[in-house]
């Protein structure tokens, strides 16, 4: 991280993501940002609670600050489809199943082409088998 220097971890679930240095949001050539406000680009994926905890030094003070959504905090992260527009994006999980479940059953008729096609040649084999028995049989009749 460079000044200040401090990082960000996010907490989701047990799940803690690895540390994030936040940039200023303030640009000193333009002086256009505030020069308390620094950003960290995170996407959160699922619904829930999450917990910010910042670490560090900014301006030589020293920084442990630890913050989880709540009434009294910051909203959780909600539901997307509410405020989707035309249509809601189906959920990432639920696409994951769906990409699972084609899968498993491209997989099952995999193995079933794979066994109709040993059936097949077993079936050609053994019908040339027997068409080479029986031709054969008759050439040494005729013998």
């Amino acid at each position: 991280c460079t000044k200040p220097d401090f990082q960000v971890t996010v907490t989701y679930a047990g799940k803690t993501s690895s540390p994030q240095c936040p940039s200023s949001a303030y640009d000193p050539d333009t002086g256009l940002g505030r020069q308390d406000e620094y950003d960290a680009v995170m996407t959160p994926t699922k619904v829930g609670d999450y917990t910010f905890h910042i670490t560090g030094t900014i301006h030589g003070v020293h920084i442990d600050e630890t913050s989880t959504s709540s009434d009294k905090t910051f909203d959780s992260v909600g539901d997307q489809s509410s405020v989707e527009f035309p249509a809601a994006a189906p959920a990432l999980g639920d696409v994951a199943s769906k990409v699972n479940s084609v899968s498993s059953r491209a997989d099952s008729a995999n193995n079933a082409a794979t066994g109709a096609l040993i059936v097949g040649i077993v079936a050609i084999v053994a019908a040339l088998g027997l068409g080479g028995g029986a031709l054969a049989m008759t050439m040494r009749k005729r013998s």
